[in-house]
């Protein structure tokens, strides 16, 4: 079941986190988005238990840049991740977004498969973005 993030979900998200992303966040990054006014924060749960997640803000009155996306190993390929995207989209075109940005490891190409399936297109490259130095592919996605 899809839903709107909440705080007894913050466990359960950091968990998925650090499982899923070579980036370690604390809760208080997780905590910010959740109450920033611009975010769209939503989880997907299975029998009431969180296995997946999407999080991200309003950067301009007509974009959007989604910070992150993970699902637990054993519920990927399930359509999960794209649920949340969907919904993370429809949000944004709900409010009048014409693009969403995100970031993605170039290493980590079964992510950069699974977004350009979904319309994504490469933008460009950004040097030194993750906090181990490596690059990241800047992708958008108009909507």
């Amino acid at each position: 079941m899809l839903r709107p993030f909440n705080l007894e979900d913050l466990r359960d998200v950091q968990n998925i986190a650090n499982i899923s992303l070579q980036e370690r966040y604390s809760s208080d990054v997780y905590l910010f988005i959740y109450q920033a006014q611009n975010s769209n924060f939503y989880v997907y749960t299975i029998n009431n238990t969180v296995v997946g997640f999407i999080c991200g803000l309003v950067e301009s009155p007509d974009g959007a840049r989604i910070l992150m996306l993970a699902v637990k190993p054993n519920q990927r390929c399930r359509g999960i991740g794209s649920r949340l995207l969907d919904a993370f989209i429809n949000s944004c075109v709900k409010h009048g977004m014409k693009k969403v940005k995100l970031e993605v490891r170039p290493s980590n190409t079964k992510a950069i498969f699974f977004y350009t399936k979904r319309g994504f297109q490469k933008q460009g490259i950004i040097d030194n973005f993750y906090t181990d130095g490596e690059k990241c592919i800047s992708m958008v996605r108009y909507l």
